[in-house]
């Protein structure tokens, strides 16, 4: 038996007694020598059978397929360190758990204790992530160093990440005009500006302001081999406070 297709509709029989019609268009098994005198007459083309791909990864192994359906979900708590088996059109692969996000905070400058900063000088933007309101929970692949010693450690060159800076800002000045510049410096000396903006400050004294910066970062060599540290420059003399920085690994190469 072989398997053909119709290139015209034909009267035949499969056992000799019963006649039927083969429809044009239309794939049959049929009979060896009913098909050689089919296709003297031009009237069919056989079906050549394809087989499918073995699984790359699947041969390499020498394993059976793994039954997904079965599997159970992956808990939080071995999300930091764990890997993901991923399976994708009928293939399976390894693959690292990327993506994460911590929210540090600071404990050092409060309410009560707040960070004086004087106007015109370019300041460390700091935070200690001590407070027992951090947050790293999800953290999953993000380094440990991520941000260490007031500085932003990208995990691998080609990451990208979304980081918000929040701070509380007291002015100290009722001058007119007055702004705070905040920047984001790479390089040995971090002198190497890759971000900056700058924002109006209240014309109050003794009046604060809750400030949410948000700034999407690339990362490429000199940023992975320094990292980043962000600056905050006031026109005038102020005080910062209730300072946090959330960091989310949004691409990972």
């Amino acid at each position: 038996m072989q398997r053909v297709k119709m290139l015209r509709t034909v009267p035949g029989s499969l056992d000799g007694i019963t006649q039927q019609l083969f429809q044009r268009g239309n794939e049959y098994d049929l009979p060896d020598a009913m098909v050689r005198g089919l296709i003297l007459e031009g009237a069919i083309e056989l079906v050549l059978e394809t087989k499918p791909e073995p699984n790359r990864n699947q041969a390499a192994q020498g394993a059976e397929m793994i039954g997904w359906d079965g599997l159970a979900s992956l808990p939080d708590r071995l999300k930091d360190r764990g890997e993901l088996l991923v399976y994708a059109d009928g293939e399976e692969w390894r693959q690292e758990i990327d993506g994460g996000w911590v929210n540090l905070v600071d404990a050092e400058h409060t309410q009560e204790s707040k960070q004086a900063i004087t106007g015109g000088v370019k300041t460390l933007y700091t935070v200690d992530g001590l407070s027992p309101v951090t947050d790293t929970r999800y953290a999953r692949r993000l380094s440990g160093n991520v941000w260490e010693a007031n500085t932003f450690a990208p995990r691998a060159v080609g990451d990208c990440y979304i980081v918000r800076l929040t701070f509380r800002l007291e002015t100290k000045s009722t001058a007119s005009g007055q702004r705070v510049e905040v920047d984001l410096g790479i390089g040995d000396d971090w002198a190497t500006s890759v971000y900056s903006t700058n924002f109006p400050i209240i014309k109050a004294s003794g009046v604060s302001a809750l400030f949410s910066i948000i700034v999407p970062i690339f990362c490429l060599e000199t940023f992975g081999q320094f990292g980043g540290r962000f600056f905050l420059t006031p026109s005038h003399d102020c005080e910062i406070y209730q300072k946090a920085i959330f960091i989310q690994r949004t691409f990972a190469p």
